[in-house]
């Protein structure tokens, strides 16, 4: 486990070192988008117990399944059934599931106990 730690951790500050070393060259620094136009998000109503939250994934992005999690406010989520993602060997996280495009995911809601708004 601590082995499975210090080799994430040693990937994490090998990609910041690259990263700021790409920073001090001209020309090498990575043109990310900000992520609110990497991940276009949008959700609407479909009715008093579900919410449809949809991600517009741009090219050359993805969204890791494993790290997407719902909230909304003053409803209460809950258990989000995500479609299937692609699987891809990340070299930073290994083999994980991921989305790529557009994402609709149906998040089913309640309202807290003793709320009536």
């Amino acid at each position: 486990m601590i082995e499975r730690a210090l080799a994430a951790l040693a990937a994490f500050a090998a990609l910041a070192f690259g990263t700021a070393i790409a920073a001090g060259l001209p020309g090498l620094a990575p043109k990310l988008l900000p992520p609110e136009q990497a991940f276009r998000f949008s959700a609407r109503v479909l009715d008093p117990a579900t919410i449809e939250a949809r991600f517009d994934v741009a090219d050359g992005y993805y969204l890791y399944r494993d790290k997407l999690h719902f909230t909304a406010e003053p409803v209460q989520v809950l258990s989000v059934d995500l479609p299937r993602g692609q699987r891809k060997h990340d070299e930073f996280f290994g083999d994980v599931e991921v989305y790529y495009g557009i994402l609709t995911a149906t998040v089913p809601v309640t309202r807290p106990a003793g709320r009536s708004e």
